[in-house]
């Protein structure tokens, strides 16, 4: 065994005993200083192995036997520290994912329906008190709720949930690979996306359904490097029926001189919007909600906002134009 492949795999332990540590420390939120830490930790041990990979990167490929063993070094321990952080306590999201699963279940539709309604007091159980904004309906686009419907399905737990997410996470992780042998990079340095404690505990430990739009982000830019138009743009509209945020970047991946395929986008959006097409204004009703009245951790906008003397129309119109120039 080479000195390269030990290297790595020590690493790996290291970050393989801190998701243990960082398992079972129970809810993040209730133990900051310590999730600090151990995060912090992480994240050095992180960063040395892509300095370490990146140093060693044209040694390694020159000995393709090197090379394999260890990427499947690197794709091993990627699952297992998911799986280490699988029974991790969730984010409080999860609640709302797997009401907003159960009520598609039952036939109902998100977008009519809050939690607080009291026509759905027949469907309330124990998961129902940890839902955030019980007053509002669901703020999430299509192809989120589909996957909400088919996790809930399969059970109604925290599991299930996360479970289906973190398959998005894994397969991004593949695809990523793919995506670097098509551009001629090195597949190794799919470590920097793999092992991220970021990513590591955003999906496998909190849950987050955000790993969907990234696969579907990474699948598109993979899918336009083989020249797969059409596809292409089928995988960019049910990114943007995954989260609504990347309706900002997705006119800059329209591949050039392919317009006619513009219209696909407008047909897989309509598509998937059918199933709900009943709520009526109530599709967007809490996006636009959230949009006008929260924010968080927004830096720039804040000040501008302040500046705006409080009015939130006039301080996004401000930021939109910044954005735009």
């Amino acid at each position: 065994m080479n000195r390269k492949l030990i290297t790595i795999i020590i690493t790996g332990l290291v970050i393989e005993g801190l998701c243990v540590a960082i398992a079972s420390i129970g809810d993040i939120k209730e133990n900051i200083p310590g999730f600090s830490f151990l995060y912090t930790a992480s994240f050095i041990a992180y960063v040395f192995a892509i300095f370490y990979v990146s140093k060693n990167v044209e040694s390694t490929e020159q000995d393709s036997n090197s090379s394999k063993k260890i990427l499947w070094t690197i794709l091993i321990f990627s699952l297992i520290f998911r799986l280490t952080l699988l029974p991790a306590t969730p984010s409080d999201d999860l609640y709302r994912y797997l009401w907003e699963g159960k009520l598609q279940l039952n036939w109902l539709n998100p977008y009519s329906h809050p939690p607080e309604s009291s026509s759905l007091e027949g469907l309330r159980d124990s998961f129902f008190s940890g839902i955030n904004h019980k007053h509002l309906t669901t703020i999430y686009p299509p192809l989120t709720l589909m996957v909400f419907a088919i996790a809930d399905y399969v059970s109604h737990s925290f599991l299930s949930m996360k479970s289906a997410f973190l398959l998005f996470d894994v397969l991004t992780i593949f695809i990523i690979v793919r995506f670097l042998r098509v551009m001629g990079k090195a597949p190794i340095n799919v470590l920097i996306y793999a092992w991220s404690p970021l990513v590591l505990i955003s999906f496998a430990a909190r849950g987050h359904c955000d790993s969907l739009q990234i696969f579907l982000v990474i699948l598109t830019l993979y899918l336009f490097s083989i020249r797969k138009n059409l596809q292409s743009i089928v995988s960019i509209g049910l990114a943007v029926m995954s989260k609504f945020v990347f309706i900002i970047v997705a006119p800059f991946l329209i591949p050039r001189g392919k317009l006619k395929y513009l219209a696909v986008l407008p047909l897989v959006i309509a598509i998937l919007y059918l199933p709900y097409i009943g709520a009526g204004k109530g599709l967007f009703s809490t996006l636009l909600h959230f949009g006008t009245q929260y924010h968080y951790n927004d830096s720039a906008h804040f000040l501008i906002f302040c500046l705006s003397l409080g009015s939130p129309f006039i301080s996004r119109i401000i930021t939109s134009m910044i954005f735009v120039t």
